[in-house]
């Protein structure tokens, strides 16, 4: 990564602790800033419209929904994928489908490409 990039960080759906008590944004959190990536958060249990809209006010590059970890893509509930495409076309309603909308756990080495940062 040549560039600096911006991530917005959310919760979908509020989950405030995995197990010892790291919440799924922090975990998620430490692995984008390990990879020199900026984090914004906009916090747990917003709607997909305020998610989008925190993306266009920080001029983000990409939006990071944090679910708890250990879980595999196929493991996510099909809320969490109907989030993250509500997410998707409430940024495409902002002329902002540039912005990749990704779902992890801090956890999941391919989570970067996933963002479609290069």
């Amino acid at each position: 990564m040549d560039r600096h990039y911006r991530v917005v960080v959310a919760e979908p759906n509020g989950d405030h602790a995995a197990a010892g008590g790291a919440r799924p944004a922090d975990i998620l959190a430490r692995q984008l800033r390990d990879a020199g990536i900026e984090v914004i958060f906009a916090g747990a249990g917003l709607g997909p419209s305020e998610v989008a809209e925190a993306a266009l006010q920080e001029d983000a590059d990409a939006v990071a929904l944090a679910v708890l970890p250990g879980r595999s893509p196929a493991g996510w509930p099909a809320t969490v994928e109907a989030f993250a495409a509500a997410v998707a076309a409430a940024l495409a309603q902002r002329e902002m489908d540039a912005v990749a909308v990704a779902v992890g756990d801090g956890h999941d080495p391919h989570f970067l490409g996933r963002l479609h940062l290069d």
